[in-house]
């Protein structure tokens, strides 16, 4: 096999150290940035116009407010300044921003838990079941994409070509 027909010159002969990144975490904050935030503006800004359980949602999120407000302020402050760089852009310019996500991601699951609550039933257990389901995706992709990178590990040529989630790498 020859190295240069397989991206990171990754041989059969040896492992490589990447960070690539965990793409659900990735786009799981992403996500919470384009989808979440107007829904905590509306609260931040008490509900415009009608709409069910408006009151009791207002009071459940009012903590979170502040919090969500200033993560997603942080979120902001150590992400925006980069898009304005026109050189290539590595993943270490993305972990600050990253991390804040991550605790904007938490927040944010935190006031979904809390509205599921009021709702009783079937939707707190519902929210629970959601928030489940994001851990083990979270931690699929960890052990799928983060352990073979991050250790180093052997990977065949189409192992490495299945985990490579942006193409132009």
């Amino acid at each position: 096999m020859n190295a240069s027909t397989v991206p990171f010159a990754a041989t059969l002969e040896g492992g490589q150290l990447k960070a690539l990144g965990n793409p659900a975490v990735w786009w799981g904050v992403s996500a919470v940035v384009v989808l979440v935030t107007p829904v905590w503006l509306l609260v931040a800004f008490r509900g415009a116009g009608r709409w069910a359980n408006r009151e009791r949602v207002v009071r459940a999120l009012d903590p979170l407010i502040i919090p969500f407000a200033t993560l997603y302020l942080g979120y902001m402050l150590n992400l925006v300044p980069y898009q304005l760089i026109t050189r290539s852009k590595f993943v270490y310019h993305y972990i600050p921003a990253l991390m804040v996500g991550v605790l904007l991601f938490a927040t944010s699951m935190e006031g979904f838990l809390r509205t599921a609550k009021l709702h009783g039933g079937w939707s707190h257990r519902g929210g629970l079941l959601i928030a489940i389901v994001l851990f083990l995706i979270v931690s699929y992709a960890f052990v799928y994409w983060g352990i073979p990178f991050a250790y180093g590990y052997k990977l065949s040529v189409r192992a490495l070509q299945a985990r490579l989630w942006n193409k132009k790498w």
